[in-house]
């Protein structure tokens, strides 16, 4: 691709677009080379990883509270008999609030 002087129209830029998007990439990595090395390991992963989705090998990390976990079921079994505290179904079930605020505001929908 051959460059052309932009200049007689704006004076102050005297740089195409191409070669002012290489100048960036190249004053960006000269100050931070390992940059560039783990900008590529991304990419490249990024790749991978829409090639297994697409291929189905791919679905994302597993959720710690699934459908048949049984702390989380009983926690909301407790919160629905009403008898005690969000703090205490907590503490005896070992899961988070927010986690039991999340899966109770699922169930009002």
């Amino acid at each position: 691709m051959k460059c052309q002087f932009s200049g007689a129209t704006n004076p102050f830029n005297t740089l195409c677009n191409h070669c002012y998007l290489y100048l960036e990439y190249r004053a960006h990595y000269r100050q931070n080379p390992l940059q560039l090395e783990r900008d590529l390991i991304r990419m490249r992963q990024s790749e991978g990883i829409e090639l297994a989705k697409k291929e189905g090998k791919y679905k994302g990390r597993v959720k710690k509270y699934h459908r048949n976990h049984a702390g989380m079921n009983y926690a909301v079994k407790l919160y629905q008999e009403g008898e005690m505290t969000v703090n205490q179904i907590c503490d005896i079930t070992n899961v988070s609030r927010a986690s039991l605020s999340r899966k109770l505001s699922e169930g009002n929908k």
